[in-house]
């Protein structure tokens, strides 16, 4: 491609919200926020875009600062070996995509890393929504935020 592609749009729309379990005798209270991202491309040429690959991420969690992330879409993705592709269900014009790990390049990136890629083909005319949802448990009182 030779520059931006304007019959191409993408919007990322991110929200969350937490939720504070009840104090319990001889254990720490817990925070889990549960973070949605939304990725919609649409298409305005005259032809369908095939072999469209999104690029996304989900963050980390922390063992030392006992934050736990647990990834819950795209659906098995969390379940993927290095390599492998999965075919998510959509709704809308897509009915499908593939998502898989990013490929590790230099040592940076794929699951070690909570880099991941949609592959999917978006008709003429058409739009794609991808979504990613991961919730983050963490101490209560610990404030945390994702870079």
């Amino acid at each position: 491609m030779l520059g931006v592609d304007t019959a191409l749009s993408v919007t990322y729309h991110t929200s969350s919200r937490t939720v504070h379990e009840p104090v319990r005798s001889f254990a720490e209270p817990t925070k889990t926020t549960t973070c949605t991202a939304v990725t919609t491309v649409a298409n305005k040429h005259q032809f369908e875009v095939s072999g469209l690959v999104v690029r996304d991420t989900v963050p980390l969690g922390n063992g030392e600062a006992d934050i736990k992330v647990m990834l819950r879409k795209p659906d098995g993705l969390a379940r993927a070996k290095e390599g492998e592709e999965v075919t998510v269900g959509l709704d809308g014009d897509v009915k499908e995509a593939k998502v898989r790990w990013a490929k590790v390049d230099d040592g940076k990136g794929g699951e070690k890393d909570g880099m991941y890629e949609w592959v999917c083909g978006i008709p003429a005319g058409g739009k794609a929504q991808l979504d990613g949802e991961w919730d983050v448990k963490a101490p209560g009182g610990l404030n945390w935020n994702v870079r």
